[in-house]
């Protein structure tokens, strides 16, 4: 009797702790991730009402309304809307600056619509400078896949 009312318990428990971590816990990022994949779909409007979306409806969840704004300015950009992408890119350093990865993406892709090379790329002469240390970086592809990577079988 005692091994079914802890078997009993345990089934209990697991259930319990299954259904809130199935439970999304970040609406806003969910929200990121559907836009996402309706802009790799292709269906750039229907991306970029959901980005907006995540905007108005979750201002105050920092990191997904930065990848917003820099997928906004992305879209911009790709239907060759070059100054509505620079308010992307230039709001969300106003607004986020607190937001590292996302700010210096955007400060890289506000000086390459500016014509100039992106602070640290080899172009602006990387090392160069008063201290003689620079930055450098490197594009790479975007990619929706996080297993899009060649790994060796070496």
């Amino acid at each position: 009797m005692r091994l079914k009312s802890i078997l009993a318990i345990l089934a209990l428990m697991t259930v319990f702790v299954a259904a809130f971590t199935a439970a999304p816990q970040n609406p806003g990022a969910a929200l990121l991730e559907q836009a996402r994949a309706k802009k790799a779909a292709g269906d750039l409007q229907g991306a970029a009402e959901g980005f907006e979306k995540l905007l108005t409806d979750f201002a105050a969840e920092r990191k997904p309304a930065a990848n917003a704004l820099l997928e906004l300015g992305a879209i911009a950009e790709s239907l060759d809307q070059k100054t509505r992408a620079r308010n992307y890119y230039e709001r969300l350093r106003r607004e986020y600056s607190d937001q590292g990865a996302e700010v210096t993406a955007a400060t890289n892709r506000l000086a390459e619509l500016e014509g100039r090379s992106a602070p640290g790329n080899a172009a602006a002469g990387v090392g160069g400078g008063a201290t003689g240390v620079g930055r450098i970086v490197i594009k790479t592809p975007y990619t929706e896949d996080p297993y899009a990577f060649a790994l060796s079988p070496d």
